[in-house]
């Protein structure tokens, strides 16, 4: 049985919960302005504990950063270019923001106004941070990486709710698809001189860049006018990720001539 008594402080009074947890171990909450207000979560604990669903208040101490490492080890079944985009969205983004927090303290609120404060950062090997919004496609991928993270702090019962779900995402604007005629195609091709030829097969048969620089000479049959599609190269930050194609069903087989 909860006890709610009065306790005395530097701006006044306030109240304080004594109850035992289901670990039988004696806690207090405190800090309540009123008797009313004590009275009310001392009513929801006895709630949660009879019902299994109380959470241990030490448990939400916890850093987003220390559960950011075993939320890295679930890793294991992404491709690595996914593990990349991952670590980097990490890194530059939700570390900085949110690493230090104490989990219990986050509110959906604080989230919101985040998403709309992620800038875009620079290209090269040492991106610097910069004054422009972030694309939606960057927002949505922060906003994942932190969602996972505290979904784990969930599963784990450390905390009750997900405070990074239910907030509203920016729509992915529609792409804007630009297609050449033969003859610009061919205009194009002259223009770019030595890498011509991958222009031309870029645009002749619809290959991502990714699956067209990681073609290997045994791929390429002249007889059979035809490119076998094994593989996708991406350079990143953290070095050459080789991967398979996203499509491997509908891209293994393509014609040099459409």
């Amino acid at each position: 049985m909860a006890s709610v008594k009065k306790y005395e402080t530097a701006k006044g009074y306030a109240w304080r919960v004594q109850y035992r947890s289901p670990d039988g171990k004696s806690r207090t909450k405190q800090g309540f302005r009123t008797k009313t207000e004590a009275q009310a979560w001392a009513d929801k604990n006895a709630v949660n504990t009879r019902e299994g669903s109380w959470i241990d208040p030490a448990l939400g101490k916890a850093t987003i950063a220390d559960l950011a490492e075993t939320w890295k080890q679930s890793w294991a079944h992404l491709k690595p270019a996914t593990k990349s985009i991952n670590e980097s969205t990490w890194r530059m983004h939700v570390q900085p923001a949110w690493g230090e927090r104490q989990i219990s303290t986050i509110r959906k609120s604080e989230v919101q106004v985040w998403l709309g404060t992620i800038t875009r950062y620079t290209s090269g090997e040492n991106p610097e941070p910069t004054s422009e919004p972030a694309s939606p496609t960057t927002v949505r991928n922060c906003h994942m990486v932190l969602a996972q993270i505290l979904d784990l702090a969930v599963d784990d019962r450390m905390i009750s709710t997900n405070p990074a779900r239910g907030v509203k995402l920016l729509s992915k604007s529609a792409a804007v698809k630009a297609y050449l005629t033969a003859e610009q195609l061919h205009t194009l091709v002259k223009e770019c001189g030595e890498k011509g030829d991958l222009i031309a097969l870029l645009g002749t048969t619809g290959l991502r860049y990714g699956e067209a620089t990681a073609l290997h000479v045994s791929d390429v049959d002249l007889l059979r006018r035809r490119i076998r599609v094994e593989r996708t190269v991406r350079i990143t930050s953290d070095g050459v990720i080789w991967a398979s194609p996203k499509l491997v069903s509908a891209a293994l087989w393509r014609s040099l001539h459409g």
